[in-house]
């Protein structure tokens, strides 16, 4: 029986999706670094101090990209309202959390100088977090509902693939039969004539044709002879 290997989960179970996760959140997180970079530049006399506080910031966005994505994996398999009510709130809580750490570090940068707490800037720095953290989240969403499909593709192609298996190996088995009683027939008869030559050279050949036959995959392609 000609064994096909099917993918059993794809990637989701195995080590390939948190590696996968990790360089993507990395490729994203750098994305945005580059995007919002030069309003921390712009800040302060000590350009150090700006990109200190981005990159903490940056890779607090990384962790919490990989904790975004296993919550997301585990709820894959809910309907679309779930998971994008996960996204939002997700999403929500995150950028609060951010956008407070965002001023304490800006706080830092403009020190000694004091930085009064502006809600509206705040605010701001919200919405700005939260459309981070929501395109990531559907980012996410989206790469493991490809996944899936492309591991639903697989197994369907490996069942059909069986079935042909099976298709031919039910042909095959039900041809040798007659071919073999056919044969033996022939041979009865070449026997019953006295033509033993003849008849020790069709049960060579038969021999022959029985041990290629036993070593020959019904599924392989044979070329045609013009």
């Amino acid at each position: 029986m000609k064994e096909i290997s099917v993918p059993s989960a794809g990637i989701l179970d195995g080590a390939g999706l948190p590696a996968l996760t990790v360089r993507l959140a990395l490729v994203y997180a750098a994305a945005e670094f580059l995007i919002s970079s030069p309003t921390w530049f712009s800040i302060g006399d000590n350009p150090i101090k700006p990109i200190l506080g981005k990159l903490v910031l940056e890779v607090v966005f990384v962790l919490l990209a990989i904790l975004f994505a296993y919550l997301l994996s585990r709820i894959r398999r809910q309907p679309y309202s779930v998971q994008l009510l996960a996204c939002l709130l997700l999403s929500l809580f995150s950028s609060l959390g951010m956008s407070l750490l965002d001023y304490y570090l800006y706080s830092l940068i403009m020190l000694p100088a004091a930085t009064p707490f502006d809600l509206r800037e705040y605010g701001y720095a919200v919405c700005y977090r939260m459309s981070i953290f929501f395109g990531w989240s559907f980012l996410f969403v989206a790469l493991l509902n490809l996944i899936d499909v492309r591991d639903r593709d697989l197994k369907l192609l490996a069942t059909r693939e069986e079935a042909l298996a099976a298709q031919m190996r039910a042909l095959h088995y039900q041809i040798n039969p007659h071919f073999l009683f056919n044969t033996l027939n022939s041979i009865t008869g070449l026997v019953e004539e006295g033509a033993s030559q003849r008849a020790e050279r069709m049960i060579m050949s038969l021999s022959a044709f029985l041990r290629s036959t036993l070593q020959l995959d019904p599924l392989r392609e044979l070329r045609l002879v013009d």
